[in-house]
């Protein structure tokens, strides 16, 4: 049976008044020291105590990050994350569908827009690789 994998993220909201940047530098030195203090501990049990964490749990890629910002962050729920994973290269259903419109003004002699002919190329190129069934034209060169 496959086990379920939780992940997590650790949020500090730091509110720093001062403009002293050498003060600002040292902070972060000491978090970043923090940081690997803490993975040292889990990894090598000292942690351990009713679960043995260090058998469960790793901490990948631990890193801090301080910026000048507006106002405190918000619930940890809402926090966005972006750009962790890279293009998503498996065909959605919906792509496909739209693959097989565009697919379709093409074999009917329409043209497509220098967006959707881009996307057209894109999609009908992962199609291919993934070896999707359809019947779509090639797309036109020159255009």
């Amino acid at each position: 049976m496959a086990k379920k994998q939780f992940r997590g993220v650790i949020s500090f909201d730091f509110n720093v008044e001062q403009e002293n940047y050498k003060m600002f530098g040292e902070l972060e030195n000491q978090l970043k020291l923090h940081m690997d203090l803490f993975v040292a501990r889990l990894a090598s049990g000292e942690m351990d105590d009713e679960f043995n964490l260090s058998k469960y749990v790793s901490v990948e890629n631990p890193q801090s990050l301080f910026r000048d910002r507006r106002g405190p962050t918000g619930p940890i729920e809402q926090i966005a994350f972006r750009g962790g994973r890279g293009l998503n290269t498996k065909l959605t259903p919906a792509q496909i569908s739209r693959l097989s419109e565009m697919g379709k003004k093409l074999q009917q002699g329409q043209s497509l827009t220098s967006e959707e002919m881009s996307r057209y190329s894109d999609h009908l190129k992962r199609a291919k690789e993934q070896g999707v069934a359809g019947n779509w034209p090639d797309a036109p060169t020159g255009e």
